[in-house]
């Protein structure tokens, strides 16, 4: 998506086609335990194209529904998605969930839209539909977003940002804990995953500019993260794995974006991970193509998808 200031256009890109535990089940005798989601998953989805005031943008709103949809029809997440949104539309939500959630809950927030970052100030923003060029009241800083992040009681928090400069929210990339491991050995590493609180963000790139263009009127990340959700091998997989082993490549293939993986900054949750758990609704289970997901875009400014 576009950020804000004059920017040079990537290689192919056009400077317009930019987006500035507890282990549930016990052990049994000769059988191990299996790990099992911890309490309810919540998604906050946002995809803004129509600005007021900016360039607007073409893929955003088609991401969001998408995205939406699948968390909901094939993870079980009660989704939230709210199209074109501004900045008290975007905040109200935050407070809701920071009123609501139990700690035993799963939060993801996906983001795409605009983002700035002010390198004087060397602070990073989501910019909603309300917001203007070069007067900040409407902005949301990173600042308010980790803010929030700490805030809401959730156990496990992740942020998926589709911007430009979406890599600023985060502090140091992850280490990959990589490579094929034994069925057993994935299970043992999920279940500790789910009892340790976690706050991360994976970003469509790091402190550089990103694109609103790519595949199927879809932007280059929001594509691959699709994809990658749908193609994970496993029924339970982290994010980070999501990301290491999927999207990244997807993205870094076809682009010059290189998405990263890291802690939320100032967020003080770094041992544990976000992990998807595909559902068990038949529903869930269909084989539909994703396409067919995203023929038809919304007719208002927010749908609310509550657990299947």
């Amino acid at each position: 998506m576009i950020a804000l200031g004059n920017l040079a256009p990537m290689h192919g890109q056009k400077a317009g086609d930019q987006r500035g535990v507890q282990v549930a089940t016990p052990n049994r005798p000769g059988k191990p335990s299996l790990p099992s989601p911890i309490g309810p998953y919540y998604a906050l989805v946002i995809g803004n194209n129509n600005y007021k005031n900016l360039n607007k943008l073409k893929t955003a709103v088609n991401d969001a529904k998408a995205v939406g949809q699948l968390l909901h029809d094939r993870f079980g997440f009660q989704t939230k998605v709210l199209y074109d949104a501004t900045r008290a539309s975007i905040l109200d939500a935050l407070d809701d969930y920071q009123r609501t959630l139990p700690e035993k809950s799963n939060l993801l927030i996906y983001y795409a839209g605009h983002g700035h970052k002010d390198v004087a100030a060397q602070r990073a923003y989501w910019l909603p539909v309300d917001a203007q060029r070069d007067h900040s009241p409407n902005w949301i800083s990173s600042t308010e977003i980790t803010d929030k992040l700490r805030a809401i009681p959730s156990r496990h928090i992740l942020v998926i940002a589709d911007s430009c400069w979406s890599g600023d929210l985060s502090m140091a990339s992850m280490l990959s804990r990589g490579g094929r491991v034994a069925k057993s050995e994935h299970d043992a590493m999920v279940a500790k995953m789910l009892n340790l609180k976690s706050r991360h963000i994976m970003s469509s790139g790091g402190d550089e500019p990103v694109s609103d263009s790519g595949t199927a009127g879809h932007s280059v990340f929001s594509a691959a993260l699709l994809q990658s959700l749908s193609d994970m091998e496993s029924d339970n997989f982290t994010a980070e794995d999501l990301l290491v082993e999927r999207v990244k490549p997807r993205v870094a293939g076809r682009s010059q974006q290189v998405p990263e993986y890291a802690t939320i900054r100032e967020a003080y949750a770094a041992l544990g991970d976000f992990v998807f758990f595909r559902s068990e609704n038949p529903a869930a289970k269909g084989q539909e193509a994703l396409s067919d997901l995203l023929k038809e875009l919304p007719a208002s400014n927010a749908e609310v998808w509550s657990q299947p």
